[in-house]
C-alpha cells in the first residue's frame, strides 16, 4: 500500500513540474511578445505622426496620436470594466446556486434521517444522505473559478 502512495505522490510531482516548467516558458514568451508589440506600436504611431505632420504640422500630428492612444486606453479600461461586471455577475449566480443546493441538501438530509429513523434503517439512511451529497456537489455544478473568459 505503501508503494502505491509513493507512485501517485511520484505521478503528482512529475506533474506539477511540468506545470511549472511550462508556465515559466508561457510567461518568459509573452514577455518578449509584450515587448515586441510595445515597440511596434510605438513605430506605428511614430509613422503615423511622421506622415500627418506633413498635413497638420508636428503639433496637429501629436495631438491626433495622442488622441488616438486615449481612445485605445478608453476603449481596453470600458472592455476591462465590462469583464469584471460579468465575472461579479457569474460570482453571484454560482453563490446563489450554491445556497440552493445547500437548502436541498439540508431538506434532504432531514427527510432522510427521518426515514431512516422512521424504518430503523440507519445505515440505508446514511447511503442515501451521502448519494443525495455526492449527487449535489458533483462536477457537474458549474461555479467552478477556473472558467474565465480570457478571449
Amino acid at each position: 500500500m505503501f508503494r502505491l502512495f509513493n507512485l501517485i505522490a511520484s505521478f503528482a510531482v512529475d506533474d506539477a513540474r511540468s506545470l511549472a516548467r511550462r508556465a515559466k516558458r508561457s510567461v518568459a514568451v509573452l514577455a518578449v511578445a509584450s515587448v515586441l508589440g510595445f515597440t511596434s506600436y510605438i513605430f506605428v504611431m511614430a509613422a503615423l505622426a511622421i506622415w500627418l505632420a506633413g498635413a497638420l504640422g508636428p503639433i496637429g500630428a501629436t495631438l491626433v496620436v495622442a488622441c488616438i492612444t486615449a481612445l485605445a486606453a478608453g476603449g481596453l479600461l470600458f472592455w476591462l470594466r465590462a469583464q469584471e461586471r460579468a465575472e461579479r455577475r457569474r460570482r453571484k449566480a454560482a453563490q446563489s446556486a450554491k445556497a440552493m443546493r445547500l437548502a436541498l441538501l439540508a431538506g434532504s438530509v432531514a427527510a432522510a434521517s427521518k426515514s431512516a429513523a422512521s424504518k430503523s434503517k440507519g445505515l440505508l439512511g446514511l447511503a442515501a444522505i451521502a448519494g443525495i451529497a455526492f449527487m449535489l456537489f458533483s462536477g457537474r455544478s458549474g461555479d467552478s473559478e477556473t472558467d474565465s473568459d480570457d478571449a
